[in-house]
């Protein structure tokens, strides 16, 4: 929290000393020679006070997407609903192809057990010899429907 404050301060010190050159550019001459060379040392200082107050902030990383949201005037909480809805809409598909690939597997497997059971005894055998878990459902000769599965949300 202390490294806030002092980032804080340090990012406000910087932008008074911008400021502050932007006014003796805007009226510069011979004479502001000396002032504006005294602000650059002073800017120069501050970026790097600035720099050694956030350190903290080196593994921060912005996604640049959401950079050009901002930058062209898109709300901070408007990104982030966009961008959890767009989640969502991507977990909901992948969900779907696992539901599918198991639907596939499980329809395999009672295919197998029907047709070649001592082939699925020996696979049943196989997978628990590997501690990989048996879908009860199918090894235990009571398969389901495959498009069942299909229709449960």
């Amino acid at each position: 929290m202390e490294g806030n404050k002092l980032t804080l301060h340090s990012l406000k010190d910087l932008v008074g000393k911008t400021w502050e050159i932007e006014e003796v550019v805007r009226n510069y001459g011979p004479e502001t020679q000396p002032a504006l060379q005294e602000r650059m040392m002073q800017y120069i200082n501050s970026v790097a006070e600035l720099r050694n107050h956030t350190a903290f902030l080196e593994d921060v990383r912005v996604p640049m997407d959401m950079l050009q949201y901002l930058d062209e005037g898109g709300n901070v909480n408007q990104y982030t609903a966009e961008v959890f809805k767009a989640c969502d809409r991507d977990n909901q598909a992948s969900k779907g192809k696992v539901e599918a690939v198991q639907c596939l597997w499980d329809s395999v497997v009672a295919r197998m057990e029907a047709d070649m059971p001592e082939t699925a005894s020996a696979y049943r055998h196989l997978l628990e010899s590997r501690g990989q878990a048996v879908h009860p459902s199918v090894l235990s000769g009571g398969a389901q429907n495959p498009a069942s599965l299909l229709l449960k949300s």
